[in-house]
């Protein structure tokens, strides 16, 4: 379902609650019903079907929207967000965000990719922390930085997110996609930096635009 209107309605119905109270000899029942309209309240959040997650739009200083990390997780972002406060609807959807950062990693190992040592070692913490931004209680949230976004999709992992987009598989296809780098804030801005230098050097006389075929 594309989200595009403030407020979608994503169901509505009619549920009844009825519950039985006393003895055997003097049981009663009573029933309530209701009016239930579930909607989804968004700008663009892309395609919305409750599987996968699109680009992060989440809200400074959301703090409903601040979970912490799991500490018993054992899951893919563990080693990187274990301590941290999370932006995310609630520690269920942290989970199941993980498992998708793990399918398409794995789908990245398969014959028809593969993933280079290099992709291996920084698309995971990139992944995290694209998808999973991190709640500051000062600054809002902290988004993965453009730069290293840049510099996992155009050097690192190339050649896996060019076989990503091409390919014939829908989910990655998607990933591929919504993996948008310019949508980022600069690492002069508040972001969460993995460690990886710019892709290019902005001062350089011939970077125009996105650098991207200088």
């Amino acid at each position: 379902m594309k989200v595009n209107d403030a407020v979608t309605t994503v169901d509505s119905g009619e549920y009844q609650c009825c519950a039985e109270y006393g003895d055997d000899s003097t049981k009663q029942s009573m029933c309530h019903t209701a009016t239930v309209t579930v909607e989804f309240d968004s700008g663009d959040y892309g395609d919305y079907d409750g599987s996968r997650s699109a680009q992060p739009s989440p809200t400074p200083g959301a703090a409903d929207l601040c979970h912490d990390y799991p500490d018993n997780s054992l899951g893919i972002c563990s080693n990187v967000l274990k301590g941290l406060t999370i932006h995310a609807d609630n520690q269920e959807k942290i989970h199941t965000i993980e498992n998708q950062i793990r399918n398409i990693l794995k789908k990245f190992r398969t014959d028809k990719i593969s993933i280079s040592p290099e992709c291996e070692k920084y698309a995971p913490n990139a992944l995290c922390h694209y998808l999973l931004p991190t709640c500051d209680s000062t600054r809002g949230y902290l988004q993965l930085c453009k730069s290293d976004c840049e510099m996992v999709k155009f050097s690192k992992c190339h050649a896996e997110f060019k076989k990503a987009a091409d390919g014939d598989d829908e989910e990655l296809n998607y990933y591929a996609e919504s993996f948008e780098c310019n949508k980022l804030p600069d690492s002069e801005q508040k972001c969460t930096s993995i460690g990886l230098p710019p892709v290019l050097d902005k001062d350089d006389k011939c970077y125009a635009g996105e650098g991207i075929g200088k």
